[in-house]
């Protein structure tokens, strides 16, 4: 192989082999040994760079190998005394040929996955282990090799390749009913309302192999979805100990971001290598919230590295984090123009709910005039909402006679039309959040809009109490009354979470809003004649008459007593 580089080939060791005496023996090279152990989907090809003989211990009629002839040598060649003294760093000297393109000939064996990442039967002399995986191809959180070893005998060795992954998970909350016992074991979903602070830790271990490197690239990504407000409030520590920022690490917030709502650049991972990385920081779940129980409120986070220890990253960063010109094209693939390796995204989700209550009359109507409380300890920044329908030829609502709306067209075969006030007519809806509605800590207030509806958004799992404030005129208050919700958490491999609520022990089914909507009936109540009418006269009659019949009664008993 002529040019190592267009396989993207890495230097893994420059490896001296020793016969026993001036008969050749046969030695091997195995990647077995070490904590590095080689993985599937590396390839490493090795090449002989100089043979010769050993007597005494001493490799002497050193010659150049068959795939290193530089100047004109021919493999055979004997080389030069000044040559070898020349030589004085291993590492350097064979990472010179594979960038000068001074690799010839076809590897002299491969080692990989289907030979058990074994090569027997090689003559003594200095080998030269290149890795010729394709950085793309490189499994997760996996670099290419670089390694020297100089050893005597069988070389069983394990290629020093940095590995690394990521891991996000949700530390705490604010749920207030279960002590957090709503974050489930693997920390990748809870739920809470709308308000809460939610706390998120980013782990991930420095490449093993970060010394290895210059310079080494070690950023973390973290992309909060419209629903979460970041915090602003990161904090580090590399191997347990704070990191100081612009010292040990940036952050990028921003357009810096490039697309993230914020990246932690390492600024000195290969003084680091193997330490690991801890970033914590908390976000509020806010009024965008996605509500209901698809998908939920999603976040990620990804890790960015050096996977190349043989390239020269020193002056392609700035502050940690790659040059302008080192970005990818508008349009690209995303990838900067540098070898580095993207871990695949960790996600974690966030979920909220919120019911819809329906006033109607005991007729079925729709009801306005009321006003609801509802209190409970997970209220923290609950959204009142009402619905507003505005005639459009696109909409795909009709007006019922009943005063409420349906989707259910008019024109459908076998449908009752002469239950929709005009079947001529759409509309579409708006939800809109009151501005006027109440809001404190534990408890939210509003109106029901004209249609009887009034939407409390952003509810976690808890208890609440839902109470009528302002009673429609000629109705009677209903009296005050719980809705208990419930939280199931996704099972693995669903982004599907389960709620369940009910009203007076009757489950409500969730409708396509992500809310669970129930009717709060209001009857009315029995009016009493005007002042002055007959009406109030039998009142007084009958008064009259019960206060003279339980004075006599009294005297009567008083009576009876003294005889």
């Amino acid at each position: 192989m002529k040019n190592a580089k267009r396989i993207s080939a890495v230097l893994l060791a420059f490896v001296m082999i020793f016969a026993m005496s001036f008969t050749t023996f046969a030695f091997d090279i195995t990647l077995v040994s070490g904590e590095n152990k080689p993985t599937a989907g590396h390839t490493y090809d090795i090449y002989q760079i100089f043979t010769g003989d050993l007597e005494d211990g001493v490799l002497a009629n050193i010659k150049y190998g068959a795939n290193y002839t530089p100047d004109g040598k021919a493999a055979g060649d004997l080389v030069e005394k000044s040559v070898l003294d020349s030589i004085t760093d291993a590492r350097a000297f064979a990472k010179s040929i594979v960038d000068n393109d001074q690799l010839t000939g076809d590897a002299v064996a491969v080692l990989n996955e289907e030979n058990g990442w074994e090569a027997k039967g090689l003559d003594a002399g200095y080998y030269l282990v290149v890795e010729k995986t394709v950085a793309d191809d490189l499994p997760e959180g996996e670099t290419l090799s670089a390694y020297i070893i100089k050893v005597q005998d069988n070389v069983v060795m394990s290629p020093k390749s940095g590995v690394t992954h990521i891991d996000k998970i949700i530390s705490n909350d604010d749920n207030k009913i279960d002590n957090n016992l709503d974050i489930t074991a693997d920390g990748k979903f809870d739920n809470v309302s709308i308000g809460s602070n939610v706390e998120f830790t980013l782990t991930t271990p420095i490449l093993t192999n970060a010394n290895d490197f210059d310079f080494c690239y070690f950023i973390i990504s973290d992309k909060l979805c419209d629903g979460f407000t970041f915090n602003n409030n990161i904090a580090v520590t590399i191997g347990g100990e704070d990191a100081v920022l612009g010292e040990d690490y940036t952050v990028f917030t921003g357009d810096e971001a490039d697309g993230y709502t914020f990246r932690v650049a390492l600024l000195k991972a290969n003084e680091n290598a193997g330490e690991d990385v801890i970033v914590t920081y908390t976000a509020l779940l806010n009024d965008r919230a996605v509500i209901g129980e698809i998908e939920g409120n999603p976040n990620r986070a990804n890790l960015t590295y050096s996977n190349n220890p043989e390239y020269d990253y020193e002056d392609t960063h700035e502050n940690g984090k790659p040059k302008d010109e080192y970005k990818p094209e508008e349009g690209g693939s995303g990838k900067y123009k540098l070898p580095l390796g993207v871990t695949v995204d960790i996600w974690t989700r966030t979920y909220t709910t919120g019911i819809k209550v329906v006033k109607v009359d005991e007729n079925g109507n729709a009801l306005p005039g009321a006003s609801f409380k509802l209190e409970g300890v997970n209220v923290v920044g609950v959204l009142v909402k009402r619905e507003v329908f505005t005639e459009s030829e696109n909409g795909e609502y009709w007006l019922l006679k009943n005063g409420f709306y349906t989707k259910d067209d008019p024109a459908t075969e076998g449908m009752d039309t002469s239950v929709y006030a005009d079947v001529n007519k759409k509309y579409e809806k708006t939800v809109v959040t009151e501005q006027d509605a109440v809001i404190t800590d534990e408890m939210v207030e509003g109106a029901v809009g004209a249609n009887g509806v009034i939407i409390f958004d952003g509810l976690g799992e808890g208890t609440y109490t839902i109470t009528e404030t302002v009673t429609p005129a000629g109705y009677n208050t209903i009296a005050p009354f719980n809705v208990v919700i419930e939280w199931d958490a996704p099972e693995q491999g669903s982004k599907d979470c389960n709620w369940t609520v009910e009203v007076a022990d009757k489950e409500i089914e969730m409708n396509e809003d992500g809310v669970f909507a129930f009717e709060i009936v209001n009857h009315s109540g029995i009016e009493l004649p005007e002042t002055g009418g007959i009406g109030t006269t039998i009142f007084y009659i009958v008064g009259a008459a019960l206060v003279i019949g339980a004075v006599v009664i009294l005297v009567t008993r008083k009576r009876m007593s003294k005889n």
